[in-house]
């Protein structure tokens, strides 16, 4: 084990000291020194980088309401990679068994929210492009003579 190893993990230890005895401000400096590495270590898992931000974060916070089981024998980036990758795994779970809402449910019918029509004469775009056509069709045959009109 390398003396910069032995360095960065006192030096972990000291802020999950200081975050514990109230220093919330702490946990900064260890978001900020590991989230490239436990957002890589997600992004592992997850195809999708949005998602894994967001699991990166839930990671994060998840570790700081659960700093008080660190034990400070171990690594902190240890322990913070377990939760993050448990994090990442769970996420996954609940995708798969999410069903996917259908836009036709009444749930949404319920709450007002109509998905968009397919019938062009209702759609806001065709309807303002038809309006437009029709002024032009006009304008050009005010422009025709008696004879040709």
């Amino acid at each position: 084990m390398s003396n910069r190893t032995i360095t960065d993990g006192a030096a972990d230890r000291d802020i999950v000291a200081r975050v514990i005895a109230g220093d919330i401000e702490a946990f900064g400096g260890l978001v900020e020194k590991y989230q490239d590495r436990v957002f890589s270590a997600v992004r592992n898992y997850l195809s999708n980088p949005d998602d894994a931000l967001d699991v990166t974060q839930e990671a994060f916070v998840k570790a700081f309401t659960k700093l008080q089981s660190f034990d400070d024998n171990s690594a902190f980036y240890t322990w913070l990679y377990r939760i993050a990758i448990n994090t990442a795994i769970d996420f996954l779970r609940r995708k798969k068994t999410r069903p996917a809402d259908s836009l036709d449910d009444d749930k949404y019918a319920l709450s007002g929210f109509e998905p968009p029509s397919k019938d062009p004469k209702t759609d806001p775009e065709k309807v303002a492009q038809n309006r437009e056509q029709a002024e032009m069709l006009k304008m050009a045959i005010s422009t025709l003579s008696d004879k040709l009109k």
